[in-house]
């Protein structure tokens, strides 16, 4: 049997929920967490202290290249990618350049 005690103790709850929910501060994104950027990906490309670059898989370690006998086995392409670099003396300075445009990154 419901008693005033009872009704007065869920109007109380529903008024804390009410304004507990309607007047919290919203959470700006903090900052991302610490780990590895390039989880997930098949491989990296990075550049070496020479500025050539080279390919690293998603923990950055070396992967060495070899030579890939043409014609290739394969069936289809499925895509294309084309990247550029070149390293520019006097105002030393890389050009990166790929999908079409291109980055100006310092020495």
């Amino acid at each position: 049997m419901p008693t005033p005690h009872m009704g007065l103790g869920i109007a109380a709850a529903v008024f804390a929920v009410l304004a507990l929910s309607g007047c919290a501060k919203e959470q700006q994104p903090g900052p991302p967490e610490a780990g590895n950027p390039f989880a997930g990906v098949p491989f990296v490309l990075a550049p070496d202290a020479a500025g050539r670059l080279v390919v690293r898989d998603a923990d950055g370690k070396r992967l060495d290249g070899q030579v890939v006998p043409l014609p290739l086995q394969a069936t289809a392409v499925q895509s294309v990618s084309q990247i550029t670099v070149l390293k520019i003396e006097g105002s030393c300075y890389y050009l990166v350049c790929y999908n079409g445009s291109c980055t100006k990154v310092p020495c």
